[in-house]
């Protein structure tokens, strides 16, 4: 039997860290669940969107919602990453004008 062969989860180094080895540990948990079918059709799909929506929110989040800045860390071009959060359902509000000078008159 050849590595490319091999049940998923033999391939995996447990002593590996890292994001990729997390990752296909976690992959190979889902395909494996049940080895008596294979997973049904569609398996890279599934596991884009899976992968995209937490990271999509939490770049966001760690740029405080600027989808500018967020897009910059992504490596995206902005009008992907607008077009990536509406397909997730991750729609950032737009800042409003009247809030934010609420706040910053608070602040004052």
């Amino acid at each position: 039997m050849t590595k490319e062969t091999q049940p998923a989860q033999n391939m995996i180094d447990s002593n590996e860290v890292g994001l990729a080895s997390l990752v296909e540990r976690q992959l190979a948990r889902y395909i494996n669940a049940d080895r008596q079918v294979l997973p049904a059709s569609g398996l890279y799909d599934r596991v884009m969107n899976e992968v995209e929506r937490p990271l999509l929110r939490l770049v966001l989040n760690l740029v405080n919602g600027n989808k500018i800045q967020a897009a910059k860390v992504l490596g995206l071009n902005r009008n992907t990453l607008l077009k990536k959060l509406r397909l997730h359902g991750l729609e950032v509000p737009k800042k409003n004008a009247s809030a934010t000078s609420k706040r910053t008159n608070e602040a004052a």
